[in-house]
């Protein structure tokens, strides 16, 4: 029996003029993209660091973040509610969650 991969869904988002790209697995937010990112740099970082995962392209999976990233951009939405699958160190994981737990207006302080 054909041993399945684990899923990787994407998408792009527009705001303005910016377009960039995002990626959920089945647990959380896992990947949001510079603006500008071309599909090559995006397919080739999944590539490297999970390669056994198949990328999917699924709007409607990443529809719930493409709504909250937007209103998060526009000022109207000032804290991140979704799940996320943040993978790396511990210290990559703590700035995940103060990101995460940073307000809007507070990013633009620095």
């Amino acid at each position: 029996m054909p041993v399945a991969h684990p899923a990787i869904y994407w998408s792009t988002i527009e705001y303005n003029s910016w377009k960039f790209h995002i990626a959920r697995t089945e647990k959380g937010l896992c990947y949001v993209g510079s603006p500008g990112e071309s599909l090559e740099k995006f397919t080739a970082y999944f590539n490297k660091r999970f390669p056994a995962a198949a990328l999917v392209k699924n709007d409607g999976m990443l529809s719930d973040y493409s709504q909250e990233l937007t209103a998060y951009l526009k000022g109207s939405h000032l804290v991140f509610s979704l799940p996320t699958d943040v993978q790396g160190t511990p210290f990559q994981q703590q700035t995940w969650q103060a990101l995460k737990n940073t307000v809007w207006a507070d990013l633009f302080l620095f």
